[in-house]
């Protein structure tokens, strides 16, 4: 990352954790673009346009606020879709007897965000009991959603969530998930029962909405964006843990203890050094930094640099880190291969630029796996992405030992 593109990120950074000594330097034009990009990449320009629009934020060029401000009116509209869809899959669920709780993104709309459609959401993600996912999928069927294709048993056996639903007239898709992820180091299963036993309820519709409860919500971003995406979920991550701490920092004051419990320690030291080195008020946690690990500086430099790696690098340097062991030799090549061709309804859809509830989409195949191939095969031939996967590994390595009090080696 050149000198310009950091000084763009430390701009960018610092508005999502709300600092109140955000850098006031001019971008140049390069800058700007290189932020708008993001922005698009990572769902940044509804929040963007609400700290622009409150004078919190900086002045935006004319071209990118307008931008910002048509994005933060599409989402307004997704939200009153969502709101509407939330409620009756929620009174579905409940006449089914299923217990459930909305997560992340609907949890952060509905009682966190000052308005929700600063917090974009792609889907609705809802938790419930493995042994109710039948009963869950044929309350959500009666609704009218379709189930896509997959083997619900398959998902049930190895994965953390099921095979999508859709509702086709309004779009609407709903992942249910037995478990927060699939991590051999971490039980997530009882990270899970957590997040089900503290949930809150919010008032919508007439109607009592459970969602994950703050302290939880904060549990699964740190689980999300570190043992099981290595950052490369976007620098939102960033404004939701800000969001969280300054609206229900009296809510957290367990956060140490429970991150302790679930083996994320390591996770949260580091979100808090990025919040920290860009002015994000951690000390409202009351966290005594002495009882956290010790992080290298280089561990962080490299955590922000996935937070904004392009979106279209992502799968890329997840193959490649596949292929390669922590020295940066080929090693898993074979198992590579396997994950790297094995479709993925989304990513074909996102690939081919077809509809992920076409019945025809698996036509489309050969484009993805042509493009699969080639990302592949480019990015094992690049020197630079084998140095950065090496330093992938340390990250990991990291955020999955919280054994000993100093880690900074």
């Amino acid at each position: 990352m050149g000198e310009a593109s950091r000084r763009a990120r430390n701009h960018l950074f610092s508005w999502l954790c709300n600092s109140s000594d955000a850098p006031t330097a001019q971008l140049t034009e390069a800058e700007w673009n290189w932020i708008a990009q993001v922005a698009r990449d990572y769902r940044l320009r509804p929040l963007l346009h609400l700290s622009q629009r409150s004078g919190t934020g900086p002045t935006f060029p004319q071209p990118f606020s307008e931008e910002c401000a048509q994005s933060f009116a599409t989402q307004q509209v997704r939200w009153l879709k969502f709101k509407a869809g939330i409620v009756r899959t929620s009174r579905a669920l409940s006449d089914a007897n299923v217990r459930h709780v909305f997560l992340k993104g609907t949890a952060l709309g509905l009682s966190i965000a000052a308005e929700p459609a600063v917090r974009p959401m792609r889907d609705l993600d809802i938790l419930i009991p493995r042994d109710r996912s039948v009963a869950a999928r044929d309350a959500l069927t009666g609704l009218g959603f379709q189930a896509l294709p997959g083997d619900l048993e398959t998902a049930l056996d190895r994965g953390y969530q099921q095979p999508a639903l859709i509702h086709s007239a309004s779009g609407l898709v709903i992942e249910l998930h037995h478990d927060l992820a699939a991590l051999a180091s971490i039980d997530t299963a009882a990270l899970a029962a957590f997040v089900r036993d503290s949930a809150e309820h919010v008032s919508l519709g007439g109607h009592s909405i459970p969602v994950s409860a703050p302290c939880a919500t904060f549990l699964h971003l740190l689980l999300h964006a570190g043992p099981k995406s290595l950052f490369d979920c976007g620098p939102l991550l960033l404004a939701d843990v800000t969001m969280l701490i300054e609206k229900r920092a009296d809510r957290l004051a367990e956060l140490y203890v429970w991150a302790e419990q679930f083996g994320l320690l390591p996770t949260l030291a580091l979100v808090l050094q990025l919040l920290e080195r860009h002015g994000g008020a951690t000390g409202r946690l009351g966290i005594d930094r002495a009882q956290l690990p010790s992080v290298a500086e280089a561990l962080v430099d490299h955590a922000e640099g996935l937070l904004v790696q392009p979106a279209e690098a992502v799968h890329q340097r997840k193959m490649v880190r596949e292929a390669r062991d922590g020295a940066g030799r080929l090693a898993g090549i074979d198992k590579a291969f396997a994950r790297a061709f094995m479709p993925s309804r989304t990513g074909i859809a996102a690939t081919s630029g077809g509809r992920i509830e076409d019945r025809l989409l698996w036509l489309r195949y050969p484009h993805w796996l042509m493009k699969r191939a080639w990302q592949l095969l480019s990015g094992l031939r690049d020197r630079s992405l084998a140095g950065e996967v090496v330093r992938d590994r340390a990250l990991a390595d990291f955020l999955l030992d919280d054994s000993a009090p100093d880690r900074t080696h």
